[in-house]
């Protein structure tokens, strides 16, 4: 009566609906073939008395016992899916990624986002969590709602932007939310972490002359739709992320960087580059002057063309 439901050693996704009773459930397990009989669950489950099951996805299988599906789904251990957050997703790649793992849908992780009551309680100083997002690897059961999403990632970034970064963020006298906006620039713009120091270098050396950073992720990011080029009449939209036309960092971070990104804005390269432009092999050219730098575009750029 104890006996497994089968010998097939093969994996069965099952949800368990909220609300579902303990007698449902046990009918269920035994249609989905993971139960031989309902008896034995139910046996357990007035054994166990006042234990609830809970509700849920799970991974189980026909060689599973009724004793260890009932302890599964009591201890609710729910199958759990991996969310990867690469260095440099906005919000909306990671409400993208969040909707085909399963996990959640985007619309909701992207309106939570921007909810004041729980950026204030996490301690954010902005309108939303763009830039805060920490970039790296999860794991969330299906039907995660967005707020554990957000504070996981939130929880990850305080981490890892711990005390010494603070510290180095005063010395530089930059806020935290000045460097986060700084390192999500270098973030899109750099291909390899070697040169993000120097692209934090040019970045700054521009912000004390008061030049316009003229940084193109940052029009990307404030455009309404993007065919993928950047085009001039997008250097004149106007919005307050546009570094073409307004001077200074933007209002707030256009992706979330990763600690590479992080340490290179609080540690620039010592050098008075102003300008660079991509070679198109993955790395950039560096200028001093605007001289130069027009020469390294007709080499990299408009020669190659």
């Amino acid at each position: 009566m104890s006996a497994p439901a089968g010998t097939e050693d093969r994996e069965i996704v099952l949800e368990i609906p909220q609300g579902f009773t303990k007698r449902q459930i046990a009918s269920y397990l035994v249609k989905e073939g993971v139960l031989r009989n309902q008896l034995p669950f139910l046996i357990l489950s007035y054994l166990k008395g006042r234990t609830s099951l809970k509700a849920g996805e799970y991974l189980l299988r026909p060689t599973m016992s009724p004793l260890q599906i009932f302890r599964f789904l009591r201890e609710g251990k729910v199958l759990l899916h991996p969310l990867v957050v690469p260095e440099g997703f906005n919000t909306k790649d990671i409400g993208a990624a969040l909707e085909k793992t399963g996990i959640g849908h985007a619309e909701a992780f992207i309106q939570e986002s921007s909810n004041r009551d729980l950026l204030r309680e996490l301690g954010i100083e902005s309108d939303r969590a763009e830039g805060y997002l920490f970039p790296d690897t999860y794991s969330f059961p299906k039907g995660t709602s967005p707020q554990i999403v957000i504070r996981r990632m939130v929880q990850n970034f305080q981490k890892r932007f711990g005390p010494k970064l603070k510290a180095r963020a005063s010395e530089q006298g930059m806020t935290v939310h000045e460097v986060v906006t700084l390192a999500s620039i270098i973030e899109k713009e750099a291909h390899t972490d070697t040169e993000k120091p120097l692209i934090a270098a040019v970045f700054l050396n521009r912000l004390k002359l008061q030049i316009p950073l003229q940084a193109d992720p940052t029009v990307i990011y404030s455009l309404p739709h993007f065919d993928g080029n950047i085009h001039k009449e997008d250097l004149r939209f106007d919005s307050p992320y546009n570094t073409y036309r307004y001077r200074g960092l933007p209002p707030g971070p256009i992706a979330n960087p990763g600690i590479v990104s992080l340490q290179a804005a609080l540690h620039p390269a010592p050098v008075k580059y102003l300008y660079f432009v991509s070679k198109n092999d993955g790395e950039h050219s560096f200028s001093e002057t605007l001289q130069a730098h027009n020469r390294a575009v007709h080499k990299y750029q408009i020669k190659k063309q």
